[in-house]
């Protein structure tokens, strides 16, 4: 499938994705690699490694909607965060 022609991209999580994952959406969440990310992804029961998180946080891969609460649940923040729907985020871009 080809990326969404207005910015390029196959997903709009994976920029929250990587801000939590690094620890510079806010200071609350732990800062962990890829790889640990991976495991903790698969204990939940997601299927995936760190490459392919490589794919998603520079949106050269689509994630289904079930990926998405399973990365919310792992990442322990609100779906609408990885959404960026949140418009307190000082991280958004307009």
């Amino acid at each position: 499938m080809k990326a969404n022609q207005s910015n390029n991209k196959n997903n709009i999580c994976g920029r929250q994705i990587h801000l939590i994952r690094t620890g510079k959406y806010d200071k609350q969440h732990e800062k962990f690699s890829q790889d640990l990310l991976a495991a903790r992804l698969q204990v939940a029961g997601l299927d995936i490694d760190r490459t392919a998180i490589s794919r998603i946080e520079t949106g050269k891969r689509m994630l289904k909607d079930t990926e998405v609460i399973t990365f919310a649940k792992v990442l322990n923040v609100p779906l609408a965060v990885l959404y960026d729907i949140c418009f307190n985020n000082p991280h958004r871009k307009s």
